[in-house]
């Protein structure tokens, strides 16, 4: 982050207000900050959504790292066996969520490429099953 330059980054909200359309530019072109002021006092701060984005996402990291090395501390760890299982259940979970959040009669095939390979057979017979057993059965004469 960026050391506060205190002749562009501090702004009274009035000068925010007449020239909007231009700060919002500056704001993304530049991902500075800006600290809006109301009366003389600090009133908000201001920035891209990029930006906020950017540290939100260095945020979450630090604090996984941090609670990594905490549990790395007290011995709480897990092998790799594990860590693998798990990121094979949140691969079915992607591909589940991908299913339902889109409600497609059929799904385009380049959209399934990124999970090529990383369910086993066995996974994903249970998921066949699980379909066949959750999904209702349409009686095609009565339409």
């Amino acid at each position: 982050m960026e050391n506060l330059d205190l002749t562009t980054d501090i702004q009274p909200i009035t000068e925010f207000r007449a020239n909007t359309t231009e700060i919002l530019e500056k704001l993304r072109k530049n991902r500075r900050t800006i600290i809006l002021t109301q009366h003389g006092r600090p009133a908000a701060v201001l920035e891209s959504v990029e930006e906020y984005q950017r540290k939100q996402e260095e945020l979450l990291f630090f604090k996984g790292l941090l609670a990594g090395l905490k549990g790395t501390e007290s011995g709480n760890v897990v092998d790799e066996e594990e860590i693998y299982q798990n990121l094979k259940k949140r691969m079915a979970d992607q591909v589940v969520k991908l299913l339902v959040q889109h409600h497609p009669v059929s799904i385009n095939g380049k959209d399934l490429l990124k999970f090529a390979g990383t369910i086993d057979s066995d996974d994903l017979k249970t998921m066949a099953a699980a379909i066949e057993e959750g999904c209702e059965k349409i009686d095609h004469a009565g339409w």
